[in-house]
């Protein structure tokens, strides 16, 4: 999980860094949300681990966007 959540930050910080250009010339910014668990720890099938991931990614939207939640924080 603390590798995972090593390489999510970084392409968090990636997306956010990169500036996507529309044909007129407008630019874009994104930003990524990030819901990271383990197996077996968090569930014991892929369906529970898309359902904890996505309540995760979900508490990261709700306090403010463009972040990271790992179930060790919880």
């Amino acid at each position: 999980l603390d590798a995972a959540a090593r390489y999510a930050g970084a392409l968090r910080e990636a997306v956010k860094a990169h500036v996507f250009r529309r044909e007129s010339g407008a630019e874009i910014r994104l930003t990524a949300s990030y819901g990271l668990c383990g197996f077996p720890s968090d569930a014991q099938d892929a369906r529970g681990l898309l359902a904890r991931a996505d309540a995760l990614m979900y508490g990261v939207k709700a306090s403010g966007r463009d972040g990271l939640a790992t179930s060790a924080a919880r």
